[in-house]
């Protein structure tokens, strides 16, 4: 969004990017968010190595050194290599955050802390029409966006390691500690197991050292690994894709872009109050089939309607925002919850990797748009991104709903869970030796 910004203002004039070079910022855009991708990467092996909060402080920290440094970039090189650590650094930053939000809360909370993870990120979408349409220079936006980070230095201090990853690393005590705490400040420590039955069952689970091989070894979990895989490249392919494509919508480039960024809004509600009745699957399904249609029908109407009814394509094309802001915030969630803790870190780092991957194909099926000619080049983005929302839609038919299941600790655990068999009465599976951090209802 902030590259979108930037080309469009005086930063491609100033350094000569125009006629002959006017296809340069697609690439920088590319070459950028291909830190992403590495971010992704990287991000879980070092999560799940040395913990999400170390994670999320040293993420913070060269998000915020790298960003602002590229507000003064000599030439266009360095201004992209820049934004490229600040991208691959705030990978880290996102999906550990995210991670340690849903290991910190039981099963019924779980949804909570999942969905409105993504309110800031559509507000700031939002905010950033209104910083680009105020400030109308890419330095000042850049500065704009990287100084409040300086804020979050006291998270090295306030945020707690998360628990269930103390535990799987064997740090029983210090993961106890953190706990108590918790359930102190809301008069619940009565619920903390006792110490010799953490011990118990974090001693049978962390003599299993198990790596995401382990887990794709199992052809059932790496099959559902793969639908997972799909989903997150067409999710945030077509989510930021379509955010890139605002400058091709009819009406003010600023206007759009702020109705994109309030657009999830609507989306992320419908999945926060309706995911503890529907469950993550039909959810999921539902929204990405209705931004799938909504895309379709907003590309037709853009070729075959007048004039007087392009205030209808917006309209659907807005429905479909929100129908994938509907998927964007539940396949996180999903996702998460069918890693175990072992891998989860690792494996929501490959899933957003294949999800940069769309990332980096957006600016490229976005400029579609200027490329084909007349009013069939503004609906070729909205038609790619629609069929790709069907398609994901039907592929998820195979993964297993985990409304209200207990996150899986073990390879085993993500096992049964993909089997379905984790409520059967009379049977001791694998999931009855997982981790809980309450023994009350959660």
């Amino acid at each position: 969004m902030l590259c979108k910004c930037i080309t469009s203002h005086p930063y491609p004039q100033k350094h000569n990017l125009v006629c002959e070079d006017a296809n340069i910022p697609a690439y920088i855009q590319i070459f950028m968010y291909s830190g992403a991708l590495t971010g992704s990467l990287f991000q879980g092996f070092f999560a799940d190595r040395f913990g999400r909060q170390r994670m999320i402080c040293y993420g913070l920290f060269f998000v915020f050194v790298s960003g602002l440094a590229s507000a003064w970039s000599p030439n266009y090189y360095i201004f992209a290599i820049l934004r490229f650590i600040q991208i691959m650094t705030s990978r880290g930053v996102y999906i550990s955050s995210f991670i340690l939000a849903i290991e910190m809360v039981g099963p019924s909370k779980r949804q909570w802390a999942g969905f409105l993870f993504n309110y800031p990120y559509s507000a700031g979408i939002a905010l950033l029409a209104g910083i680009g349409y105020g400030l109308r220079h890419w330095q000042y936006i850049q500065i704009a966006c990287t100084a409040p980070i300086i804020l979050f230095v006291v998270y090295w201090w306030v945020i707690p390691e998360s628990p269930r990853w103390l535990i799987s690393q064997g740090k029983i005590d210090q993961a106890r500690k953190t706990v108590l705490k918790m359930a102190a400040s809301s008069n619940t420590i009565n619920c903390v197991p006792l110490p010799a039955d953490m011990h118990e069952k974090t001693e049978r689970n962390v003599n299993k050292k198990q790596g995401i091989v382990d887990y794709f070894k199992r052809r059932s979990l790496l099959c559902q690994s793969l639908v997972i895989f799909f989903n997150c490249f067409v999710v945030f392919h077509c989510f930021f894709g379509f955010t890139l494509n605002t400058g091709n919508l009819a009406g003010s480039f600023h206007l759009n872009v702020l109705l994109s960024g309030l657009a999830d809004l609507p989306g992320y509600t419908i999945a926060l109050l309706s995911a503890g009745r529907m469950g993550r699957k039909k959810l999921y399904i539902l929204g990405m089939v209705v931004a799938g249609l909504s895309l379709l029908g907003s590309g037709a109407i853009s070729v075959l309607a007048t004039e007087d009814f392009k205030i209808a394509s917006i309209v659907l094309a807005m429905i479909g925002k929100i129908g994938m802001a509907v998927g964007f915030s539940v396949i996180y969630i999903w996702s998460a919850e069918l890693f175990p803790t072992v891998v989860r870190n690792t494996g929501m780092g490959l899933s957003t990797s294949l999800g940069n991957l769309g990332y980096m194909a957006a600016p490229a099926v976005a400029r579609l748009g200027t490329v084909v000619p007349g009013r069939m080049g503004n609906a070729v983005p909205i038609f790619v991104f629609g069929f790709l929302c069907l398609i994901a839609a039907f592929m998820t038919l195979i993964l297993p709903e985990t409304q209200n299941a207990h996150l899986p600790e073990t390879v085993a655990h993500s096992k049964a869970m993909n089997r379905e068999i984790r409520y059967k009465l009379g049977k001791k599976e694998p999931l009855d030796e997982r981790i809980n951090l309450s023994v009350c209802n959660s």
